[in-house]
């Protein structure tokens, strides 16, 4: 997500938030999800390039697991899910194809007239009081 977009998705955030005097969900388990990370970090293993005197296993493996769920309930408000559609297929070759040719019109229309559109037969106009030819 582009950093406008996340900007303009805090803004709508912190609008629900204003308008009830509570705070969203999403935001909680933001909050949660930084904090828990937080804790993981603090009792996260040594490496080789970096000691810890507060490692612990268990207690990184509790707080990781805690920030993992709160990441994966708020995953899909601040990532874009892709899903497939189903197209119809373009018309095979030889196949008819009929295509209609609609104008919007003013609401007050006394009487709709479809005719078809010169120069192709198989298209359609509807014309009526306010439409433009």
């Amino acid at each position: 997500m582009s950093d406008d977009g996340v900007t303009v998705e805090r803004a709508i955030l912190a609008e629900g938030e204003v308008r009830s005097g509570r705070k969203l969900a999403v935001t909680i388990l933001d909050e949660f999800a930084h904090v828990f990370a937080g804790m993981a970090a603090f009792y996260q293993p040594s490496t080789p390039k970096r000691e810890n005197k507060n490692a612990n296993v268990a207690e990184f493996e509790r707080w990781s697991k805690l920030a993992c769920d709160c990441a994966k309930a708020l995953a899909p408000y601040q990532t874009p899910t892709y899903r497939a559609v189903v197209v119809a297929p373009a018309p095979e070759a030889g196949e008819k194809v009929v295509r209609y040719k609609l104008t919007i019109f003013d609401r007050e229309l006394p009487r709709l007239e479809l005719r078809r559109e010169p120069g192709d037969p198989d298209s359609f106009v509807v014309e009526g009081a306010g439409s433009e030819q």
